[in-house]
């Protein structure tokens, strides 16, 4: 499977604040700038995403101006707040003094109570002051208009049949001209037409904004390409939401026939149903109203890995030696997702090995079937490795209870706020209850879960790709899945020297699944007030 193309991110602004800076001018304080750098994977090396502004003789300050960057929840984004003090405002960085650098992940600073992380500035290990690193997402009204356009008595432009119109949408930009913005389906032959009803993002259609002009055109689609204007109006989105839009309508008016006749009145009358405009809630509005992602982690321990003695093993542990491929996927995945849980508890299962002599297919690694969590992702690595000693390895490779156990901790979560559950299942083999799997998947579509197996070793996982659902929903005994939920990745598409392209291909679809699931559940972000007209989220 094609790893998938990068999803168009989210912006979000940071905002800094430093306390206690440390002073390198011999006879005032610091002149201080914050500069923000991002980690490129592929320069290997940290890019300059943005600064704040020069601020004279501070020690303590709260930067103005915003530094602007793309979140992508499945990368790590590793950032570096570098903090320079610069004598003169027009000077480069080049001639400027390092007062320190603090170092965070935006999934770290997103994902923290508050949206915010606070930290010590530090240069060649001395602290140089404190600073305080805040994240919102960018000022934009996410607003999304529900519309449908209809026309009466249109000129009619064909000689053998009716009209086939169509509208073209314009937005008026500050340089006087206009940008086509949107364009409806072609109703053919038809002088009277009803429109499909279209949903718009504001910032598309009017560049967010409702009062902006808009130009509607109507034209007589031709196959040549050659389309006739029928006729022209011209009204912003707050005039489409007015009464008269609906019930009047706004008269078509063509260039053409009123210079040349002076009867002409119009071309046909347009009207305009505007059913709501309603906020589109992001995954990062719901991250910062509080929504939490809680890890549940599956790891098989079923014979065809191999005894951990053996060096060859994939559950082999090697002592100064790299990690082997389920300790990989669990750092890939968890050092992410981590970020996102507040109190960094994460149960742990294995499925497939000899507990006292009888086969398990989802038993916790800790021992306690009560509670089967362990602290934050270093534990999930220590209980993996203790377990290795404890657990005979068995078979066969069965998901049910797994996917069960997940499903019936998400069942018992109250919905608001929503906290979602990623269930990481490392495997190296076939799965042997497709069919009771597949029926698990699809009972659990409408929870707040997502399923991501990691496929170790050198099976052939062709099976498991139909379980991504990439041509249609799963269905069992005549149910369809109401959304999907499941990403597998074969782990040596990426090998165990670049875990950080592994951990964005498995989480790339994630915040799209959580999307899905709290508009199909109307759970607006907690802590979040609707600007909009609908609480539709």
């Amino acid at each position: 499977m094609a790893a998938p193309a990068r999803k168009p991110p989210t912006k979000v602004e940071i905002h800094v604040a430093c306390e206690n800076l440390k002073s390198l001018d011999l006879t005032s304080k610091s002149d201080p700038i914050a500069v923000c750098y991002m980690w490129d994977q592929g320069s290997k090396d940290y890019v300059e995403v943005g600064r704040t502004e020069w601020v004279k003789n501070a020690r303590d300050v709260a930067f103005a101006k915003a530094i602007v960057c793309d979140y992508f929840f499945e990368e790590s984004q590793e950032m570096q707040f570098r903090i320079h003090d610069v004598d003169d405002k027009n000077a480069t960085l080049s001639k400027s003094d390092l007062i320190g650098v603090f170092n965070a992940t935006l999934g770290s600073v997103v994902g923290a109570p508050g949206n915010q992380v606070k930290g010590e500035i530090q240069k060649t290990g001395t602290v140089t002051g404190n600073i305080k690193v805040t994240a919102e997402p960018v000022a934009d009204s996410g607003q999304t208009l529900r519309v449908t356009f209809s026309a009466k008595k249109l000129d009619n432009k064909d000689f053998f049949g009716k009209s086939d119109p169509f509208l073209v949408i314009s937005r008026l930009r500050e340089a006087g001209d206009y940008i086509p913005t949107f364009k409806t389906d072609v109703v053919m032959d038809n002088l009277n037409p009803t429109w499909k009803t279209n949903t718009i993002p504001l910032a598309q259609l009017a560049a967010g904004d409702v009062q902006v002009p808009l130009r509607i055109e109507c034209f007589d689609w031709d196959n040549d390409g050659s389309h006739d204007l029928i006729g022209v109006c011209e009204a912003s989105v707050s005039e489409w939401m007015e009464p008269r839009a609906k019930a009047e309508g706004f008269p078509l008016i063509n260039p053409e026939k009123k210079r040349k006749k002076k009867s002409y009145s119009n071309s046909g009358t347009l009207f305009i149903d505007v059913h709501e405009l309603f906020r589109q809630y992001t995954f990062l509005d719901y991250v910062l109203g509080g929504s939490e992602i809680g890890l549940l982690t599956a790891i098989d321990f079923t014979g065809s890995n191999g005894v951990p003695s053996n060096p060859k093993s994939l559950h082999h542990i090697h002592p100064n030696g790299p990690m082997n491929q389920y300790e990989t996927a669990i750092s890939a995945v968890g050092s992410i997702l981590a970020a996102y849980d507040s109190d960094k508890m994460f149960p742990v299962w294995g499925f497939g090995g000899k507990i006292g002599g009888t086969t398990s297919h989802c038993f916790p690694l800790n021992g306690n079937p009560s509670n089967p969590e362990v602290p934050g992702i270093e534990g999930i690595q220590q209980v993996y490795r203790s377990a290795l000693a404890q657990v005979a390895l068995s078979g066969p490779t069965f998901f049910t209870e797994i996917i069960r156990n997940a499903a019936n901790i998400c069942r018992a979560q109250p919905p608001v706020p929503p906290k979602y559950f990623i269930l990481l299942i490392i495997t190296d083999g076939v799965i042997n209850d497709m069919m009771k799997t597949i029926a698990e998947i699809v009972g659990a579509s409408s929870l707040p879960l997502s399923i991501v197996i990691v496929g170790v070793g050198d099976a052939d996982f062709a099976a498991m790709d139909f379980l991504d659902a990439d041509k249609g929903p799963l269905q069992s005994h005549g149910k369809a899945a109401v959304r999907d939920i499941v990403q597998f990745v074969p782990f040596r598409k990426y090998g165990v020297n670049n875990y950080a392209m592994l951990a964005k291909e498995v989480l790339a679809e994630i915040p799209d699944q959580f999307i899905s699931y709290v508009r199909a559940m109307k759970i607006p972000p907690p802590q979040s007030p609707s600007t909009s007209t609908s609480t539709r989220p």
